[in-house]
């Protein structure tokens, strides 16, 4: 080990004689994580969060793809810790430890921080005390090396942080002296934090003594392996350099270049700059120096498509918002809200007039959002809002600031996850050379809009994949003319179609039935009965991709209104949806109807839902089905968009078309749950038709 020389012997190696015999060793190491020295290599995940910044690092050489070419796009379905995130094998709650064997190098471990936006330093006590106990027992006088956990731009300081980790370690090894724990390396990429941190852990020293009665040894290694040095703090170190040849005057090299400099200042401030530069040029070390004069905090980001993630949940009081993206992470905000003023906001939201969209919409954002969280919803980086079942209810898609043109949704790619209190079953991914789709349209013979939304469904995916269409009931199949020859849409067949685990997509346009005292009984209507997810228990291979372009049973609508015109048009079989619009100024729907089912597929293993809040015009839902799938697909673009793309892509297309429907809000209807950014192609497929 090579000592850094800026840092006196003398105040690293100040610790006292420890009153027991329980010793922790810590090293500041400037290094990339991925290089670092140890025997485990640790960091921190939020609960039901994908890796971003070191953790992702961490994954891609996991998983052995450190070697990709740059600004080669990465293979999301083989990193193992994202895939296990999404699938849900990995939780990340407060405390919980998991190790993951790292070929030639030890293992990997991941902390969990809980819940986005609860992390503070008391979590990171808990945190660290339970990463040293469990380390220290499974891997005895092991090398820890691990990132200074929660110390991310917006979240905790260096100087809460370094604390919180080592008083955890310090509180373990205390309570347990037959815990051995060979060294704790804090690890640091960026030489302006590493030297942050040495001052810390030296300024914390003697209470962690004092308090956990151990004896705790400060070092600092300076060999460079992976850190680097931020063009912002470089310039300080420049400033630091140019004050020490003030105060040496003449004998330093940089004199002349000083006096250059200090000339070509406005005359009126040359002197007090030179005098303050002569006074702080004293001070010998230029690390002390450059972190005086530090311009900047810049992070090094992670340049992937890793989505950022905004949290929102109610508590009937509060609304309580989180953030954490690529260059920061925000701790909860809270907001006074009453639930009388959401339910209102999602009434005022409800399929609004386009005349009237703009300005229900900038003060729903005003009221909801945390002035701390506006920014970061306004990013081009894809998005997924957590929210739990009260936020869940609001349409997060339509709403905008007023300094942007477009609604969020429209200018960037936005999904939903539905914050829920069991874990979602495991998927099995199956990999086969072709994909399968099973669409289904107008199962219950009342849309005949749905008829040739599946038949247009069926011949773009039928380019690409075999599809499986099934159109109308038994009983309505008679008299349909062109639909001759399709099987129909019984909901026993289509049960056994979904149970062999045969497809991938599946696309359904019909109604749907909500049932808010029993969300579990809520789906999609056919003629012999509705189609629930619990129809689909013990599924072995559930679809990776459900659309439902479905319209809200208007029996289970808000009462009266509404509702009742749309009864009046049911049951032709040939009425529009475009019909019923003009029948109400409120569709029926209730967004309440997307979280429900989508939760409910997610049980089963479904990784991507996209669903309507409320019922739309035919030609909208037409289009947005053409549009989503040809962009799925790659057709008319150089690769095949990502889900959250191609949502984007179909919500922008309608986003153009929104006076031309008595309803133009149409495009905010569609909500997506699940990632953003899950590829179902890497290239442009193509169907073997052998």
């Amino acid at each position: 080990m090579t000592k850094n020389p800026e840092i006196p012997d003398a105040a690293m190696n100040a610790a006292a004689a420890a009153p027991t015999s329980a010793r922790l060793n810590v090293v500041v190491e400037w290094a990339d994580i991925i290089k670092a020295t140890g025997d485990v290599f640790v960091v921190g995940h939020y609960l039901g969060v994908p890796p971003q910044n070191a953790e992702r690092a961490l994954d891609v050489a996991l998983s052995d793809m450190a070697g990709s070419p740059p600004g080669s796009v990465v293979d999301e379905s083989r990193l193992l810790l994202t895939d296990l995130t999404r699938r849900g094998n990995i939780r990340g709650s407060l405390g919980e430890v998991l190790f993951f064997p790292w070929k030639g190098r030890g293992h990997i471990v991941l902390a969990g921080m809980g819940r986005l936006g609860t992390f503070k330093d008391t979590q990171l006590r808990t945190l660290a005390r339970s990463l040293a106990q469990t380390v220290g027992r499974v891997i005895p006088k092991a090398t820890i090396s691990t990132v200074l956990i929660g110390s991310g731009v917006g979240n905790l300081k260096i100087s809460e942080a370094v604390p919180g980790l080592l008083a955890g370690f310090a509180a373990a090894l205390a309570a347990d002296p037959k815990l051995e724990i060979g060294a704790l390396r804090i690890v640091e990429r960026r030489v302006d934090r590493v030297y942050e941190i040495v001052k810390c852990a030296l300024q914390e020293l003697p209470k962690i003594e004092k308090d956990h009665k151990i004896s705790v040894k400060v070092e600092a290694d300076a060999v460079e392996t992976g850190g680097e040095i931020p063009v912002p703090f470089g310039y300080s170190w420049i400033l630091a350099m140019l004050a020490q040849a003030s105060h040496r005057g003449v004998a330093s090299p940089f004199h002349s270049s000083l006096e250059s400099l200090v000339a070509a200042l406005p005359e009126t401030v040359r002197d007090a700059v030179k005098s303050e530069l002569i006074t702080l040029g004293k001070d010998d070390n230029p690390r002390r120096l450059a972190l005086e004069f530090r311009m900047g905090d810049e992070q090094q980001l992670d340049k992937s498509q890793v989505a950022d993630r905004i949290s929102f949940a109610h508590d009937g009081s509060f609304i309580r918002a989180a953030a954490i993206t690529n260059m920061t992470t925000v701790t909860a905000r809270d907001r006074e809200m009453p639930v009388a003023w959401v339910d209102r906001i999602v009434r005022d939201l409800q399929a609004p007039l386009v005349e009237e969209a703009e300005d229900q919409a900038i003060q729903a954002y005003r009221y909801l959002v945390h002035p701390d969280l506006k920014a970061h919803l306004q990013s081009d980086a894809p998005l997924v809002l957590e929210l739990d079942r009260n936020m869940a209810r609001v349409q997060w898609e339509i709403l905008r600031d007023r300094s942007k043109a477009e609604p969020i949704a429209v200018s960037r790619q936005v999904a939903r996850q539905l914050r829920t209190s069991y874990s979602p079953r495991i998927g099995e991914r199956i990999a086969r050379d072709k994909m399968k789709a099973l669409v289904i349209g107008d199962p219950d013979d009342t849309l005949k809009w749905a008829r040739d939304e599946a038949n247009k469904v069926k011949d773009i995916l039928g380019r690409v994949m075999e599809v499986e269409l099934r159109i109308g009931s038994s009983d309505g199949l008679e008299g349909l003319g062109r639909y001759r020859g399709i099987r129909p849409a019984d909901l026993y067949d289509v049960v056994a179609l979904l149970q062999s685990g045969e497809y991938d997509i599946v696309h359904y346009c019909g109604h749907a039935e909500f049932s808010a005292e029993f969300p579990e009984r809520s789906g999609w209507q056919f003629k012999d009965g509705v189609l629930t997810a619990a129809k689909l228990e013990g599924l072995e291979r559930p679809p990776t991709l459900i659309i439902a372009n479905a319209c809200v049973s208007a029996a289970l609508s808000q009462p009266g209104g509404p509702a009742e015109a749309s009864e009046k048009n049911r049951g032709t079989g040939n009425e529009t949806a475009t019909t019923r619009v003009e029948n109400s100024p409120k569709p029926p729907g209730d967004s309440r109807l997307v979280a429900s089912l989508a939760d409910e597929f997610f049980r089963r293993g479904v990784e991507d839902y996209i669903g309507t809040a409320w019922e739309v015009a035919d030609e909208a839902a037409s289009l947005f089905a053409e549009t989503f799938h040809k962009a799925l697909i790659g057709d008319d673009r150089e690769t095949p968009a990502s889900i959250g793309e191609a949502v984007q892509i179909a919500r922008a297309s309608l986003y153009k078309h929104e006076h031309e429907w008595e309803s133009g809000t149409v495009w905010a209807a569609y909500q997506h749950y699940g990632d953003p950014t899950r590829r179902l192609f890497d290239k442009k497929p193509t169907l073997d038709r052998k």
